[in-house]
Order: C-alpha cells, then structure tokens, then sequence
C-alpha cells in the first residue's frame, strides 16, 4: 500500500531497471464499468487501443495517441490517468508528460501535454515526476501527485482537473498545510475515502534535529481545501516480520462509505468519519474496529532435488603465473625514502602479508597480520599512515552497524584495535601530515546513508567528525562525495560529484570554501570521481566519463590533462592511484604496480607483465553451446577453453584497446556449431569481440542484441535486447545482420518484461528466459519457446523457483537447464515437463558455470577456485 495500487500492479520490473507496461483492464468501484489498456510499446510511448465495457457489453473502442501509465474508470464511466509520450524517462527528459480525460462515451475532455525536463539532481528522474492518481468522485475530481522537482524538499504538488469537464483546477502543496514540515519528509500514499470529500494520506516523519524521537508515518485527513481535520502520528515498530504489511504504517481508504483502515504497527484499524459540526474541520473520525494481523504465510513448494549420480571431477590444465613479491595487491602506498608499502593477500584470506619494497623488487622488510575479522562478512580497507604504520578498517554489512579500526605496525604486523573507533564504513581515505588520518564514509540508515567526513589523530584517537543526516542548501554540506585529498597544509579536500566542486575544510574540520571544477571540462558531461594533490600543490581530478585526469589549481585554473593507459593502449582504471614524492601517479591492477609516464602511459614497474597464455586471475567460467569450458582472465580479458578431459584447446586473445582495463565480463562468451566464438565487448549494445575456429580475432561486430545464440547448422542467430526497443525486443537475424522475425511478447500476449538469456534447438525454434525477477522473487520466471518463424510454441512457468539471479540456459532434446553464477541450478525435463533442483557443493564467492556435456549425456559444472570440471550422470 506505500506505492499506489495501481501502479503497482501495473509497472512490471524494479524501478532501477527499465519497467515495461503490460496489458491491463481497470474496473471501476462499483464493477460496472471497464476500461482495458494494449500499449503498442513496452515502454509505454506512442499509442494504445483501449476498450471500455458498461455492465458487461462493449461501450466504445478506439486508438488513442498516448498509453495511459497509470489510469481509473469512475461509476460514471470517466476514464482518467498520465501517460508518457515517449515512453517512460529513467533520467532523461525527452517527450511529454500527458494528462488524459476520457468521457463515458470516448470524447476526449483534456489531453494535457508537460513537456519533460531533466532532474537538477543526480540519478533522479525527470520532470513531471508523478507518484500516483486518485479520483473523488463526490467532489467531481481527479488529482494527479506530482514530484517536487527540488528533491531535498520532499515535497509534491497535487494537480487536480474537474472530471466532468476536463477543466483543470487549483495545484495545491498539502504538506505546506500541515505543519511541523521539517519532520516531514515525504507523502507515502494518499486516497479518496469513499462517501466523502475527504483524503486520507500518510507521510513519512523524521526529526533529524532530534534524533531520539526516531521514525514515524503520520496519518492526515485532508478536506476538499486539502486542509487537516484529523491526524495519528505512529511510531516504526522495532520488530518489524517479513511480510507483514504493517512493516511500514499504510492505509486502506476503502473499505466503504466513509470507513477507512490503517495499519497502525501489528494491527489493522478500521475508523469511520462522520459530519460534526463541532469537531474541527467539521468532521468526526471514531474508531471502529481493532484487530491484530496474523499472516498466513504459505511457503512456496519448491522443486524437489534431484541427486544426481557424481563422475570423477576434472582439474583443468590452466597455465599459472610466475610468483613474485607484487601479487594480489589490496593496497599500496609510499614511505619517506620513497619505498613501495604493500599490503598482500587474496579478498577475505585469514592473513594478510604486509611489506616494504624497494623500486628495484627487492623486499625490504615482510611482516604477517592475522585478520581478526577473518570469516566475517564485510569491507575491509587498508590505508597507509606514516611509513611504518597502516589503518585497517572492517566495515560489516547491516544498518545500525559501526566500523572497527586497527593500527597495524608495518614492521612487525603487531596491531592494536581502536576500542572506542565505532566509525563510519569506510569509501576512502588519505593521511595527513602529521601521520593521521581523514576516512570518507557513512553509515548506514533505514533506507539511507547518513555522510560521514571522519578525521583521526595519529594515535587513532578521534579528531572531530562531520555527519550530515539532512540537507538545507548550505555549501558546506556533504553531498555526493566521491573522494578525499590532503594537502601539504593539512587542508582537507572533499570532491563532490552533484556539485561538481571541490570542497575546503581547514585541519580543524572547518569549511573554508568551495573550489568549482573548471568550465572548461564542462564542455562534455563529467562524473568526477578521484582526487589527488601533486607535490607542488596542484589537484588532480578523474572524470569517470571521459576517463581523464585533469590537472587543475587550487584557485580552479585548468592546467590541462591526459588519459591513463596501459602500454597496450587499454583504458587504465582510476581506482587504487597513488602519488609518490616525485609527483609520479602509480596504480595497481592487483596484479602488478605501475608508473604513469608525462603522457599518461602506465609501464609496469612491478610485477609480472600481462600475458595471455597465463592464467592469472580468474573473472568468469562457463560451459558454451558446444560443450567447451570458457575461463575468462581478468587482467588480460583472454578467453581460455578447455575439453571435457580439462586440456586447454585454444586461447582467443584480444587486441591491446578491444577492451577498458577494468572491465571483465561477467556474462558467457556465445559459439555458433562451426566453433566460432564471441565475446561480449558492450552486450548491453550487442557489440562482441569475435574469434574464429582456430581462435584468429575476427574484429568487432554487432550481433544485434544483449543475448544471443546460434541455430545451429546456420549462419542465422536468434537476439534478444536487455531492453524495450522499437524493431522487437527477441528478431531472429541472417549472418549479415538482416532482420528475419521480430518477437516482442510473450505467448500470453504479455511483453516480455526482463528477458534474461535464450538458447537455440537443433530445429532453429529458441527458448526465452523472461522474467521481473531480481533475487527477490521468481514469480513472473517463464520460458517460452517459439518456431523458427516466430510463433508460440510453448511455455513453462518456474513461479516455484528458489529466488536467484536466473541468467543463463542450455538445452538438449531432453532437458533445459537454467542458472546462475549460484551452486544450484533448475533442470527441466522438456517431456514432462517438471522442474527439478540440482546442486554443485563446495562454490566459492566467485561463483560457477553449469552446462551439458558436449553429447548431452552429462551435467557439468565449472568451478573457478579451484579450478575443475565437476560432472554428474544425467538420468536416463
């Protein structure tokens, strides 16, 4: 009940991706009344053909110029709703934003068009940003809640029209009127109780300034001049179930005439209002039921696990790399004589190795730390003090946590835990001059992250620290922060990418001011992301969009700039990038440490150089159409393949620039039956890197979608886009990229709401995997398989499905499997249909690919650490 009923049940796939909009039939209070909705689009844009029906037989049909988003059908047959003309926007501001009224008899009483513009704000989308609709039909009007477009006011403006004319009317903002606005935040949902001109809403209540009074919802009873005639403010219970809808306080307003219900903590109230002349505002509220929610809570029937019958296990033949001192780096910085500290160890490895390098390799010194938060779930940080100390930091996951700190002697490995540190979790962090140090952070909230700007002195001991919980405007607040920076003063340097400014906090931790980013890097959009302060004092600046370091002044002069690269040519990451005395920027790919040249060229200082025929870092593995084994390497994004006996057979090698050195693909390469073999470069755009059988590079290529598979015995693919696009979202392509059948629902007529991977049969017919779910649920998981012209087949619903990021699928005659990254996968049985369980013990963090032998007779599964090929019996 937090989000509006109806666009709930509208909107099919979590806001952070792109939803898309079904087919959907409105019914009117009293059910007399239809209104059914076909989009043209997924997306919403463009037209729809809607049908309206009166007590069961058609009233009038037509193709109207918008899709209604959201809508209702009134007792009186006025159908009303906002559509998007161009679809709907995640942050872009393109197209209009449409108000629709419809007469019982298809006029058109108002099409309102908005135009769409840009939030001013980050990841926000654009305006009008709508939150929901109601209608009183006793007042004869149709609101439409409406986003402020300053989001830190958490506000909205109610925009209402006369629904019998289509006329518009006042807009109003009802929590102007409420008072106490500063504790409130936002409107959680607002409806019509029926048999009166009345509005029940709920808003979130927060008072930063006062932080012991905790959280609440406040119920308002608006009248027709949105002004209060009742109010209950109710705190968050602390012992919140799963589940249970009075997890967040909601509203039911109707449940009949002049009678609503709340869920006020562990019970669901129902209240009746009522004319009273002396009651404020003229209305009564009395309470008329109390009953406590007792969930039935019926636990799906998951699939049955299928044991299969385990083969030997199979180590694969990879090529390691040479061992030396620079390896498995998680962090590194510089001493006063200009020695490399290193802080060695795999992610989540009970030790860490700590050392002193010359820049010649040679090790100076090398102490062990046991980790003491070995086994524990969270972040772990390391960051140099002076030259013989260290900071660790651990950062478990959860609201309501604190940060642990230890000092760790270099030297020795000998550490001391900071008892009373208790800190934020921590982004990044640099030292002072004075051998202490400035942790960058949060902690987390309900909801949100309260920003944390922490200084400690050398002993550990805190200094001063800013948290910001709310924003006022005031330039000195902590907005967005990406980085932070020292100088030789002391002068903290706080980069903030909504501001696109530098921020200036004295030694003491006192604003001084705030340096803009120059305009001159304004001429193309920028997300600055790092920060460093070379020797002579002037700044460096990341943008991640154009992967530059630019060179600026304190005062905000641009001093020009370059882009980091590898020798190779590659993109080099911004990440883990230090300054040495000398004004030289190093870097680390975890594998080696590096030295930026005058023009931004990363030679290897340290480490082994990038090879292809070793493997040495394992990003992804994954059993293709062919049954061959794929093992992408992270540093050098070289695909390994190996049989079925674990012998490598081929290593398909990109070009130096193919790929951006901190990618690494974490979605299965695609064959075609001739052994040709693709590798996603951009597959959010469809764009591969492709090899040849004998693994020669063939150049890049769109394959025409996110997905793709092969039919085999043919140059044709079937592609699938991540996305809603306008020439289908599932096409069926010839070897020259030429569209030969565009599929873009499903065989219920539905779209597709998420398509998560396909696979080809023999026959050329394809199975889609689709589906909104992400790790929440599976509910709306289906397969479908249509002909090789396009047509609807079949379908197998997995609703029964553990929850899982279900991604991947193969296919034999007899069976379908699908998977994730996860130790289960779901094996389907295509003659009779059932879903079985089957599970592959002793998965690491990194995950593991499931696949068919190349005969299909076995079900293997490829472990990446270590590295070996576990084969099960399929049953017969």
């Amino acid at each position: 009940m937090l989000l509006p009923l109806l666009a709930s049940a509208l909107l099919v796939g979590p806001q952070l991706q792109h939803p898309t909009i079904q087919p959907r039939t409105f019914v009117s209070p009293s059910g007399e009344w239809s209104l059914s909705v076909d989009p043209s689009a997924p997306t919403g844009a463009g037209p729809a053909h809607v049908a309206v029906s009166h007590a069961g037989q058609p009233a009038w049909e037509a193709d109207l110029p918008f899709t209604f988003w959201e809508a209702q059908i009134t007792d009186a047959g006025f159908a009303v709703g906002y559509a998007f003309a161009a679809g709907w926007q995640d942050m872009q501001g393109e197209g209009d934003f449409v108000v629709g009224i419809l007469a019982p008899d298809g006029r058109s009483l108002r099409e309102e068009h908005v135009a769409l513009s840009w939030s001013r704000f980050l990841h926000c989308p654009p305006n009008p940003n709508p939150r929901g609709l109601f209608v009183q039909p006793e007042l004869d009007r149709f609101v439409v809640r409406v986003d402020d477009e300053d989001v830190n006011r958490q506000d909205e403006e109610w925009w209402s029209y006369r629904i019998s004319t289509g006329e518009p009317l006042e807009r109003a903002r009802p929590k102007s009127g409420l008072g106490a606005t500063d504790s409130l935040r936002m409107t959680l949902d607002a409806q019509p109780v029926a048999g009166t001109p009345l509005t029940l809403s709920v808003w979130h209540e927060y008072d930063w300034q006062h932080n012991e009074r905790g959280q609440s919802s406040r119920f308002v009873l608006l009248d027709e001049q949105w002004k209060p005639v009742w109010s209950l403010s109710v705190p968050k219970p602390d012992d919140r179930r799963p589940g249970h809808p009075g997890d967040e306080p909601s509203i039911q307003a109707t449940v009949g005439d002049r009678r609503f219900a709340l869920w006020n903590m562990h019970e669901r109230v129902t209240c009746e209002v009522a004319p009273d002349a002396h009651a404020v505002g003229g209305w009564a509220v009395h309470e008329v039921s109390r009953e406590a929610w007792t969930p039935v809570v019926e636990a799906p029937a998951l699939p049955l696990e299928l044991a299969l019958r385990s083969l030997p296990t199979v180590p694969l033949d990879a090529v390691s790399p040479p061992v030396g001192p620079v390896h498995d780096v998680l962090a590194f910085d510089f001493d006063g004589q200009g020695h490399i500290l290193l802080a060695r160890g795999k992610q989540d490895a009970p030790q860490v190795d700590l050392l002193r390098i010359g820049l010649d390799g040679e090790i100076l010194g090398q102490a062990a730390f046991p980790d003491p938060t070995a086994g524990l779930e969270g972040r772990r940080a390391w960051h140099a003090l002076r030259g013989d100390r260290w900071l660790f930091c651990f950062s478990p996951f959860g609201e309501d946590v604190k940060s642990r700190a230890w000092l760790v002697e270099s030297a020795t490995g000998a550490a001391q835990e900071l008892e009373a540190f208790a800190g934020p979790f921590v982004d990044t962090a640099c030292a002072t001059p004075d051998g202490g140090v400035v942790l960058l952070g949060g902690y987390h909230r309900k909801s949100t992250i309260d920003d944390s700007l922490l200084c400690l002195d050398a002993e550990g001991q805190r200094r001063w620290e800013i948290v910001q919980r709310a924003y006022s405007g005031k330039p000195s607040e902590l907005m967005a922060c990406q980085d932070v920076a020292v100088d030789a003063r002391g002068s903290i340097l706080v980069l903030d990418s909504t501001r696109d400014a530098v921020l200036v906090f004295s030694a003491a931790g006192e604003y001084q001011r705030t340096v803009g980013l120059p305009e001159a890097w304004a001429t193309q959009q920028i997300y600055p992301v790092a920060l460093r302060v070379l020797p002579d004092g002037d700044w460096l600046v990341h943008d991640f969009v154009a992967h530059t370091w630019h060179r600026m002044s304190p005062e905000g002069a641009d001093r020009g700039g370059f882009v980091g690269r590898r020798e190779d040519g590659a993109i080099e990451d911004w990440q883990a990038v230090h300054v040495d005395a000398a004004g030289t920027l190093w870097g680390t790919d975890r594998s080696r440490i590096f030295a930026f040249d005058a023009s931004g060229v990363a030679y290897t200082r340290l480490g082994a150089p990038a090879d292809a025929e070793v493997l040495n870092e394992v990003a992804n593995v994954h059993v293709d159409a062919l049954g061959r084994i794929a093992v992408s390497d992270r540093r050098t994004h070289a695909v390994h393949l190996f049989d079925g006996d674990g012998r490598r057979t081929l290593v398909l090698q990109p070009d130096p620039g193919d790929f951006e050195a901190s990618y690494f693909a974490l979605e299965p390469v695609i064959s075609d039956s001739r052994g040709r073999t693709a590798i996603p470069v951009d597959s959010f755009h469809g764009r591969y890197l492709t090899f040849g059988a004998d693994g020669r590079r063939g150049g890049i290529a769109d394959l025409g979608g996110s997905f793709v598979s092969f039919v085999p015995g043919s140059s044709d693919r079937w592609a699938a886009s991540r996305l809603p696009v306008s020439t289908g979202r599932v096409r069926r392509l010839t070897g020259e990229g030429r569209g030969l059948v565009s599929v873009d629902r499903r065989p219920d007529h539905s779209f597709f709401p998420d398509v998560k991977a396909l696979a080809c049969v023999q026959d050329g017919s394809v199975w889609v995997l689709s589906g909104t779910d992400n790790r929440v649920s599976s509910a709306d998981l289906e397969l479908d398989l249509f002909s090789p012209t396009g047509e609807p087949l079949r379908s197998l619903r997995l609703s029964a499905a553990p929850s899982g990021y279900w991604d991947r699928i193969a296919v034999t005659p007899r069976w379908l499997l699908v998977s994730s990254f996860e130790d289960t996968a779901l094996l389907v049985s295509l003659e009779q249909g059932t879903v079985a369980r089957v599970r592959c013990g002793g998965v690491t963090k990194q995950g593991c690919g499931f696949g068919f032998s190349p005969d299909g007779k076995e079900l293997w599964c490829v472990l990446p650490d270590p590295l070996e090929l576990h084969r099960f019996a399929m049953p017969q």
